[in-house]
C-alpha cells in the first residue's frame, strides 16, 4: 500500500502503475493440488514462511537424479514466474521451462545460469533466501517448474506459480485458487 516512485530518468519522479494482467496457473500455492502434474518430485505443502509472511510455501524434493518439476500441459505461454528458496540444492538448478521451447535455469544465489528459447534476467531478491524468477516466452504449451539436473534429492521451497498469457514481462504476483485472476489496471487522478 505504498506509492512505487520511478526515479531512472527523472528526478522529479514517476508513478509506477500496475498494468493489467491475469494468472492462468488455477492453482498459484495449492501445489500439491491434482490439478499439478509432477515428474520426479514429491510435494509437501505449508512447510515454509513464504515472501507474504504466511506458512504456504511448499516443499518440492526430488525423487531421483534428474530434473524434478512441477507442470501443466496446455497452458498458453507468456512471462511465467515463481518464487523459490534453496532447502538443499547441491548441483542443481531453479528452473522454469516451456517443453520443446526453450528453459531458464538459475544458481542457487539467484544469479541466471543459462536461458535459451525466450529471455529471463537474475532472480530478484526478496530477502530470507527467497527469489522471484521470470521467464519471458512466445510459444509452447507445456509449462513446468521446478529443479534441474540435480545431483540426488535436493529440495527447494516454492511459492505463487504465475503465467501471464501474451506477456513479455512479469508483473506483480496474482494470487489463484481455483481459477485464473485478473488484477485490473491501476490508475491514479489528479
Amino acid at each position: 500500500d505504498r506509492p512505487r516512485i520511478d526515479y531512472t530518468d527523472t528526478s522529479d519522479g514517476v508513478l509506477l502503475l500496475e498494468k493489467a494482467a491475469t494468472n492462468s496457473v488455477l492453482y498459484s500455492q495449492e501445489l500439491d493440488n491434482s490439478w499439478w502434474l509432477k515428474s520426479n518430485c514429491s510435494i509437501i505443502a505449508n512447510l515454509a514462511i513464504s515472501p507474504d509472511g504466511a506458512l504456504n510455501a511448499d516443499k518440492l524434493t526430488t525423487s531421483v537424479s534428474t530434473t524434478g518439476v512441477l507442470y501443466k500441459t496446455s497452458l498458453t505461454t507468456g512471462s511465467l514466474s515463481f518464487f523459490a528458496k534453496d532447502v538443499s540444492l547441491s548441483a542443481g538448478k531453479f528452473r522454469i521451462a516451456v517443453d520443446g521451447v526453450g528453459f531458464a535455469l538459475w544458481n542457487k544465489d539467484g544469479t541466471l545460469y543459462s536461458v535459451t528459447g525466450g529471455t529471463a534476467s537474475g532472480g530478484i531478491n526478496y530477502g530470507n533466501g527467497w527469489f522471484r524468477f521470470s521467464y519471458n516466452v512466445t510459444s509452447g504449451s507445456v509449462v513446468n517448474y521446478g529443479i534441474d539436473n540435480p545431483t540426488g534429492t535436493e529440495s527447494i521451497f516454492v511459492y505463487g506459480l504465475q503465467n501471464e498469457v501474451s506477456a513479455t514481462q512479469s508483473s506483480s504476483y496474482i494470487p489463484t485458487q481455483g481459477s485464473a485472476s485478473t488484477r485490473v489496471a491501476e490508475t491514479a487522478n489528479n
